[in-house]
């Protein structure tokens, strides 16, 4: 059971980091990501026309947000990586170097969530529920796992989120779409992710163009 440390008092204080909701969002996507190069062989082992996807979802009716993706998964030998905070990233990548990421993001969002996770080449579907009052008193997380041949993927689940960080105007939502765009943009326009927000894949917006005619007006 992979335990949360060290000094896990530190997690009482990522919920007020100085950050915005897309760069937080951005953690997810770059986790993700990290898992596609990772594991790009075996993914197209099983699919020659893989792709990976990644889906952001807000559901403010139920205060959750939700971030899943097709890709490898968290492997019994990331766990640890996964859940201790500053353990250092053994690809020593660019992304997801030191295993931050979706540790500090999800505390930011909420002191309760859940991973569910089906990794490549393991024949278990793991379920990890982080509380942040639990953690601070016994300092693990519950998990459970059960048997599972299902196609890889990694589904994190924020409930109640903090208020101010699941915004329900369209101009908001319409802002982090555009800022998550503009952070991947590269690999969303040579086709090589599809990232949706809210069941839109993220796109660039091209401006429309209004020809008009010249009226000789004497």
């Amino acid at each position: 059971m992979p335990k949360i440390k060290p000094e896990i008092g530190i997690l009482q204080t990522f919920r007020t980091q100085k950050t915005e909701i897309q760069f937080a969002l951005g953690e997810y996507v770059d986790n993700s990501i990290d898992s596609y190069f990772k594991y790009k062989e075996l993914l197209e082992k099983i699919d020659p026309d893989f792709k990976p996807y990644i889906d952001i979802t807000f559901d403010s009716n139920k205060n959750t947000i939700v971030i899943e993706d097709n890709c490898a998964g968290i492997h019994k030998s990331e766990e640890d990586r996964a859940f201790n905070i500053g353990t250092v990233n053994p690809n020593e990548s660019d992304i997801g170097t030191y295993g931050m990421g979706m540790k500090v993001s999800s505390f930011w969002f909420t002191k309760t969530w859940e991973v569910v996770t089906k990794p490549i080449n393991e024949t278990y579907q793991k379920t990890f529920k982080v509380n942040l009052p639990n953690i601070l008193k016994n300092g693990k997380t519950e998990d459970s796992s059960i048997k599972s041949d299902a196609e890889p993927f990694t589904r994190i689940t924020l409930k109640d989120v903090y208020i101010g960080r699941l915004p329900k105007e369209t101009r908001k939502l319409s802002n982090i779409e555009k800022y998550l765009f503009e952070m991947y943009r590269f690999m969303i326009l040579e086709k090589s992710i599809t990232i949706r927000f809210n069941g839109s894949p993220l796109k660039q917006e091209i401006p429309k163009i209004f020809n008009m005619r010249y009226i000789d007006d004497k």
